[in-house]
């Protein structure tokens, strides 16, 4: 028989893993009619640096980065003096902005390439998701900008790199 604690165990981490997959399944490919009408009837206000975002965003970040760190930094930030791994990413927030329950990042990943990513991030005090995210172009600067892009297809969801 098994005790009943490793059973709460083994039940949470299926249901954590099944969430886990759907949330990334969700996240990837065309952005859906009703997320499109969802960012069209949002007001996303200018975040100016990470730490304006909620920690529930900061957190979800951290872990879409599979990381114990916010491997992110601000725009116009030196970086810390580190070792670089070959193949490492480095990370630099263009723009972000945030309604009452949802973020929009802009970023750029940088590594044997450069790339821009885009994320969208519900969050509330309970809960933080990915909602989609996706690969766009470079010559971004405003979170308007990033809206425009992304109602107007510019910006392809994918499943990363993040």
């Amino acid at each position: 028989m098994i005790a009943p604690a490793r059973l709460l165990c083994a039940v949470g981490l299926s249901v954590w893993s099944t969430t886990t997959v759907a949330g990334q399944a969700r996240a990837t490919g065309a952005l859906t009619q009703e997320l499109r009408r969802h960012v069209l009837d949002e007001r996303f206000d200018v975040v100016s640096s990470l730490n304006g975002l909620p920690a529930g965003v900061r957190a979800e970040l951290r872990m879409l980065f599979n990381s114990k760190t916010l491997d992110i930094h601000d725009a116009g930030t030196k970086l810390r003096a580190t070792v670089q791994v070959a193949g490492a990413k480095s990370r630099t927030l263009v723009a972000a902005g945030c309604s009452r329950d949802d973020c929009l990042l802009y970023y750029e990943l940088a590594g044997s390439t450069r790339r821009w990513r885009v994320v969208l991030i519900h969050w509330t005090p309970e809960v933080t998701t990915l909602e989609w995210g996706g690969a766009a172009p470079g010559n971004l600067s405003t979170i308007d900008e990033v809206c425009g892009a992304l109602l107007s297809g510019r910006i392809k969801g994918s499943a990363g790199p993040w």
